[in-house]
């Protein structure tokens, strides 16, 4: 059976798809995280070996994992391993907690399939209603998790009042960073870069006025 609490359940098609969180006190999840991360450093270049080293990073690491849950004639499900993102908390001053995405991977065969986009969405739900995180990182992303990043933090600041269509076209200002920030945990630079990407969308490329 999977590691961890299941967050969410989808389908592609006729396919099940179910998301986890586990943590390292899930009993047996550190030797099948092991197993994880030999498939980290075949998939992801530059990938680097996770290394837990004690209660500290016991408690610091959170892990979302999804398998696909395949129909098995008279039996239980079987559950096959998609991918995964690994996040860690670190410390803010003075009295929260920052998050640090590590490492995402989605095995081949699930490739270009939004797989990647459910697990980021999944640690989104997780971290936007926790008051004690500050703000949502992401370690030396791809260019891949770039875009995939930028398209769904613009998808979300859509929905605050401060990207509303007249306000977008106006500069950047210290309530659209609070709000970026109260509301989808996003770095201020990350809520500036959203910004500029919507206010160039919302341009009228042709009229020179």
């Amino acid at each position: 059976l999977p590691h961890g609490t299941l967050l969410h359940k989808y389908k592609l098609g006729e396919r099940t798809f179910e998301i986890y969180r586990t943590s390292c006190r899930d009993p047996g999840f550190l030797e099948y995280q092991d197993k994880i991360q030999n498939l980290m450093l075949l998939y992801i270049e530059g990938a680097s070996q996770l290394l837990l080293e004690g209660e500290d990073d016991y408690e610091r690491w959170m892990f979302f994992l999804t398998y696909e849950s395949v129909p098995v004639s008279g039996r239980s499900n079987r559950y096959v391993f998609v991918g995964c993102l690994d996040a860690y908390r670190c410390y803010s001053f003075p009295d929260k907690f920052r998050i640090r995405v590590s490492q995402v991977l989605v095995l081949p065969p699930f490739q270009l399939q939004g797989h990647a986009t459910r697990l980021v969405e999944a640690i989104h739900s997780e971290v936007r209603t926790d008051s004690s995180v500050f703000d949502l990182l992401v370690e030396d992303p791809s260019e891949e998790f770039i875009r995939l990043r930028d398209f769904l933090d613009c998808r979300d600041a859509l929905q605050l009042s401060c990207f509303q269509r007249e306000s977008i076209k106006q500069d950047f200002t210290k309530e659209m960073q609070e709000e970026c920030r109260n509301k989808l945990k996003l770095h201020p630079k990350q809520s500036r870069r959203v910004h500029e990407i919507l206010r160039l969308k919302s341009t009228n490329l042709v009229n020179r006025q």
